[in-house]
């Protein structure tokens, strides 16, 4: 007998950071090593995943939203721990990438434009380990008419009686989604883990569109890896999306009610995600009775632990990865010849001899080197502030005798760069300068975002950035000529007495 620790998650995620030198403890109190090791190899994988950052913000084989994912619950501070360029390239670069899939398949449907051949599309891949993508499903679908939805359980998008179903005149309609639900999971659990809205995602309801997807499962998933991506992707976020007692019951079922392994349709791979989803919707599954929700859990426990070599590997690494987070994520005492201890040190050997070859691979790597898995995501605090809550401040009248810093700000829009100087009270950041600026009437305005990392500057004089256009407000300093990306945003920087500093319209 021996346990694999539940709960491991708080110990690691809350309060660990990958720049302290600290680790969790995977296997519970007394192994020291073993944490040390976790501890070393983490820092490797996130060192090496960050190298593979295109300039663009993106990973190879647009892997972006595998690559935030697994860093997030890898380091929950990694993405503010970046300079700034980095920080807003990296999610604009996730939304352009899912943009350019929901695009192409909404329409707008003031227009009557309802066309019902949505036709069908298969993207194919290994559900692990290719870095094209980590699911195998299609989608083929009718039109459906998308609204908001903050709080449904029902997954019948044309149910007029359900009160939760709200439609605007703004709604649209979605043609298909071709990627299929696996992949959108894939890109909500991004979205979540760098502050951005799923519920209107540039207009689009994605826990809508999602519940949808889920109801018509049959057409939008071929196995069962990408459905718990989904069902993670809803129940992830917690209280905040209420999943419909039907599609959990799939989750249940898998491929068969009768048979929790699957038989031969279900490898360690898929087995370990349904346990991890399974885990994460406990909540929901107990609020609508599923009596033995419980029971299928231990049941594929067991699938996987029948699974364990007599080397106490599951397979590769990747496999052993995820076989081990769902051991973590359900806990508990298992009966098995190979210790924790042991099986831990063999996903790390293998780790060591497969090397880091694989974008998408390491990053279903990483929550485990976190003592974390797929469904720990509504465990990790995530600071999200509220962009309606904090008004823009009211910088103080500068009075005479005041002491005063004077420099300049630069626009430069690929047109023109007009030039202004501005005059804040010293010790001010550069914010409260351009709120100055603009409150000087002289024909500069600005608009900001609010992010875990700070403000991010959206639109200048009426140009705004854009994810769908790949264009965004740059910061840059100006010493001695030379033009410097900077390493803090606008709240962040402290004007000194002759600065110069250029706001700069850009695209990736």
């Amino acid at each position: 007998m021996f346990s694999y620790l539940a709960g491991c998650v708080l110990l690691g995620v809350i309060s660990f950071s990958s720049s302290t030198g600290d680790g969790c403890m995977l296997c519970g109190p007394g192994f020291a090593q073993l944490d040390t090791r976790l501890c070393e190899v983490k820092e490797e994988a996130i060192a090496w995943l960050a190298d593979q950052q295109e300039p663009t913000g993106s990973w190879p084989f647009m892997n972006v939203r595998n690559a935030i994912f697994g860093l997030q619950l890898a380091n929950h501070s990694w993405l503010h721990d970046q300079n700034l360029t980095t920080r807003i390239l990296t999610k604009s670069r996730l939304e352009y990438e899912l943009l350019q899939k929901l695009l192409p398949e909404v329409c707008n449907c003031s227009d009557g434009d309802n066309d019902n051949s949505g036709g069908s599309s298969t993207d194919s891949s290994g559900s692990s380990s290719d870095d094209s993508d980590d699911t195998t499903d299609s989608h083929s679908s009718k039109a459906k008419r998308m609204g908001r939805s903050t709080s449904s359980s029902s997954t019948d998008e044309d149910d007029e009686s359900n009160d939760n179903d709200q439609t605007s005149d703004d709604s649209c309609c979605l043609r298909k989604f071709s990627p299929g639900g696996g992949r959108l999971g894939q890109y909500m659990l991004a979205l979540q883990s760098v502050c951005c809205l799923v519920d209107d995602f540039y207009g689009v309801d994605l826990n809508c569109l999602m519940a949808d997807l889920i109801a018509n499962c049959d057409d939008n998933f071929q196995n069962f890896f990408g459905y718990s991506l989904a069902i993670l992707s809803l129940c992830s976020q917690g209280d905040d999306f209420s999943i419909s007692s039907e599609a959990l019951e799939k989750l249940a079922d898998g491929s068969s009610s009768s048979d929790p392994c699957g038989s031969d349709s279900h490898g360690v791979d898929t087995l370990s995600l349904l346990v991890m989803a399974m885990v994460c919707a406990r909540p929901q599954a107990q609020e609508h009775g599923l009596d033995d929700w419980e029971t299928v859990i231990d049941e594929r426990v067991q699938c996987i632990l029948d699974a364990q070599q007599d080397d106490c590997s599951f397979g590769n690494a990747i496999t052993n990865a995820l076989a081990i987070q769902a051991l973590t994520a359900a806990g508990g005492a298992f009966t098995t010849e190979c210790s924790c201890n042991d099986t831990a040190n063999v996903f790390l050997d293998g780790l060591e001899d497969e090397g880091f070859n694989s974008v998408a691979g390491i990053s279903q790597i990483l929550p485990l080197l976190n003592c974390n898995n797929f469904g720990s995501l509504q465990n990790v605090t995530i600071e999200c502030p509220d962009p309606e809550a904090t008004p823009r401040p009211t910088p103080p009248i500068i009075t005479p005798g005041d002491p005063t810093t004077t420099f300049s700000i630069k626009v430069d829009n690929n047109v023109t760069v007009p030039s202004y100087t501005v005059t804040i009270l010293t010790g001010e950041n550069l914010y409260y300068g351009m709120i100055r600026l603009e409150n000087s009437n002289v024909g500069f305005t600005f608009e900001t975002q609010e992010f875990s990392f700070g403000l991010s500057l959206q639109e200048i004089n009426g140009l705004a950035s854009s994810a769908a256009d790949s264009t965004f407000w740059s910061l840059l300093t100006v010493e001695d000529g030379v033009e410097t990306s900077s390493p803090v945003g606008i709240s962040g920087a402290f004007p000194q007495s002759g600065d110069c500093y250029i706001c700069r319209f850009s695209s990736f």
